[in-house]
């Protein structure tokens, strides 16, 4: 099977960084061409190494890694060769979710002999005998499974009142939990926690869809 190589260039001023990067993405089977830390260096390692996409830090020392970004992926040496696509999908592997080729072959060698297939009948008749005697006992003793299910069903309910008998003890026994049945008999202190909450809860949602927006200046991408 044929390995594609992936070659990315690590932009980032901090060097504890640009290790702990550079390890998931050799774990990701990608190839870390080079690591610098400014601007002017990735302009330089991308002429030389020619990798196929980078990894840029917003905020450079010498410069603004959106423009570095954008000025990268405007280079050719970005684009990946026209049979990269090919090359990708030649590396996939897709396995068989049924193994039918496994079970044909393994079929093929069971029926290779006689030998084989007398041994491969007398555990068929094992199996079968097995299963017929156990539907049998099944229904001759009926009563006795249905005890023993009763029996099974009783033992864990009770182990289960057991349970939650502890944890609501537990719970009670909590130094919140007056504050908390306090709260709870109050409507007035109730309603005012629930609009404290749910101001928080709307004031988070904001603050991850701003974090979340898209800069109002594209950042470019190399796709592999």
């Amino acid at each position: 099977m044929s390995t594609v190589s992936f070659s990315v260039l690590f932009v980032d001023d901090d060097p504890a960084f640009r290790r702990l990067a550079s390890r998931i993405v050799d774990a990701l089977g990608l190839q870390v061409v080079g690591e610098v830390g400014t601007f002017a260096a990735a302009v330089d390692a991308a002429a030389e190494l020619r990798p196929v996409a980078a990894l840029v830090d917003v905020g450079l020392p010498d410069g603004d890694g959106i423009t570095l970004a954008a000025q990268l992926a405007a280079l050719p040496l970005h684009a990946p060769k026209a049979d990269f696509a090919d090359r990708v999908m030649a590396s996939v592997y897709i396995p068989d979710p049924f193994a039918i080729r496994s079970l044909q072959a393994a079929r093929r060698r069971l029926l290779a002999s006689p030998r084989a297939v007398a041994i491969a009948a007398t555990i068929a008749l094992v199996v079968l005998g097995s299963m017929m005697a156990s539907a049998a006992w099944t229904l001759a003793n009926r009563e006795t499974l249905v005890a023993a299910g009763n029996w099974l069903a009783g033992e864990a309910a009770r182990w289960a009142w057991v349970g939650l008998r502890s944890a609501a003890l537990n719970l009670i026994e909590q130094p919140w939990f007056a504050g908390f049945r306090s709260l709870v008999e109050t409507p007035g202190r109730l309603a005012l926690a629930s609009a404290a909450m749910s101001l928080m809860y709307v004031s988070g949602i904001l603050a991850l869809r701003r974090l979340l927006a898209v800069p109002p200046q594209q950042v470019a991408h190399a796709n592999g």
